[in-house]
């Protein structure tokens, strides 16, 4: 886990990409 809390780069650009799909 990343120790500030939250997620990491990598794990928030995912998030990002599925919400595209979802929204297209």
């Amino acid at each position: 886990p990343v120790e500030s809390g939250g997620h990491d780069e990598a794990e928030l650009a995912l998030l990002k990409v599925e919400l595209m799909v979802k929204l297209s």
